[in-house]
């Protein structure tokens, strides 16, 4: 790995010094860990990766922090991700882009880049993200690395500069599911899930392998042979469910973004809400970012149609339950990203089946789903295309039953293994 592309990982290191690869570490004893760059560590620069926050230095570890602290881990560093984390290139005006240990010409994915990236190129065991829309689960399946997205509200995220109470959460970056199993423990004292069914039942949803990538369909056809002796795979139509959550996704951050970005600049420098949220849109660096933000505040999501994507959240979420509890499959199965992990500089389109198409739909197309539902979310390594670029699997389950789709996560790990 090129000094660039470490470097690329960072905005804080501890001791100054960019960790040595060691690919063995393990959770036992003292283990380091790094922390994504919008969740807050005692005397480093919690900064999102944007100037916004700069010179900001907590005074107390979020609650993740602590957890992991309290079972021996030490930080290594804050890692760098999309600024603010509005985006998933991970290609950061102030920071630099976070490179792909695999390919240093193409984005880690992102906006949680510098977590993946830390742990694909052997820097640290695991790390923490946040993920909104896919942020940990596109940096994973980017990076070849196990990702974990809790179901919203199962991890606290006090602690940290977040985009929407309605989807946020704190997630994880590992080598394996064990070691994702045992950060979920650590942060919520959860006991082990259900031992489960002798032969899964996994069912993928027909909208999530359309239009994929050659590279990504050859990759998957090969996952699900490989899965012949361990599950019953069965398509399922979620087409309603999707369609209530993608008319509500972009109103959900568009009210909570702007709120919980200027309060908790706010806070900060001890001023009000309002002139926090000019400061906001004033000092962010990234192009993109900078346009979200200015949209934001040109053209604000109105009370009336914040309050109509909660009640479509709820519906979509209730749907799901229901769809889940007729079908009685263990978990979804689906490609975690319809392409290959992109070039550094695609920011906002890309070519994707002989057609110009925009990055961020094409990127979260899978995912954005998942996060409206409050889901967990299990990302898995699933081999790399026949030019040698990554390519991930995700696991989505019931909310609330994170540890039983663990449980599933690690019987698919040890199948595709074999």
């Amino acid at each position: 790995m090129s000094q660039e592309t470490a470097a690329g990982i960072w905005t804080y290191l501890a001791d100054g010094r960019i960790p040595e690869a060691n690919p063995g570490a393990t959770l036992a004893g003292g283990f380091d860990f790094a922390v994504k760059a919008n969740i807050e560590v005692a005397g480093m620069p919690a900064t999102a990766a944007s100037p916004v926050f700069a010179g900001y230095l907590p005074e107390a570890d979020s609650a993740v922090v602590t957890a992991l602290k309290l079972h021996g881990g030490r930080v290594a560093g804050l890692t760098n991700m999309h600024e603010l984390a509005f985006g998933i290139t991970s290609n950061n005006a102030t920071y630099g882009p976070v490179r792909n240990p695999f390919d240093p010409q193409r984005s880690a994915g992102g906006s949680s880049g510098g977590s993946g990236a830390a742990v694909a190129a052997g820097l640290v065991p695991v790390s923490l993200g946040t993920d909104t829309g896919g942020s940990i689960s596109i940096p994973a399946a980017s990076c070849g690395v196990v990702g974990f997205r809790p179901s919203t509200g199962r991890w606290p995220s006090a602690g940290t500069i977040g985009l929407s109470w309605s989807r946020d959460t704190v997630g994880v970056h590992a080598r394996s599911v064990e070691h994702a199993a045992t950060i979920d423990a650590w942060i919520t004292n959860a006991p082990a899930g259900a031992p489960v069914s002798e032969r899964l039942l996994l069912a993928v949803p027909t909208a999530f392998i359309q239009d994929l990538d050659p590279r990504i369909a050859t990759r998957f056809a090969e996952v699900v042979a490989a899965l012949a002796d361990t599950a019953t795979i069965i398509e399922v139509d979620l087409d309603a469910v999707i369609e209530q959550t993608e008319a509500s996704q972009w109103d959900l951050v568009g009210w909570e973004a702007p709120r919980l970005l200027s309060s908790h600049l706010a806070a900060a420098e001890n001023i009000s809400p309002e002139d926090a949220w000019e400061l906001v849109i004033e000092r962010a660096a990234s192009p993109d970012v900078c346009g979200i933000l200015e949209g934001y505040d040109a053209v604000p999501v109105s009370p009336a149609a914040y309050a109509e994507a909660c009640a479509t959240m709820a519906n979509a979420r209730a749907d799901y339950a229901r769809l889940v509890a007729a079908a009685g499959f263990d978990a979804l199965l689906f490609p975690t990203l319809p392409t290959v992990p992109q070039r550094i500089g695609n920011d906002l389109s890309t070519e994707h089946n002989g057609e110009e198409v925009p990055l961020f739909p094409l990127m979260t197309r899978n995912l954005g789903p998942g996060t409206v539902l409050g889901a967990p979310m299990l990302t898995l390594p699933a081999g790399l295309t026949g030019d040698g670029l990554p390519v991930g699997i995700t696991l989505q389950g019931p909310a609330h039953r994170d540890r039983g789709l663990l449980a599933v996560a690690a019987v698919i790990e040890a199948a595709l293994a074999r």
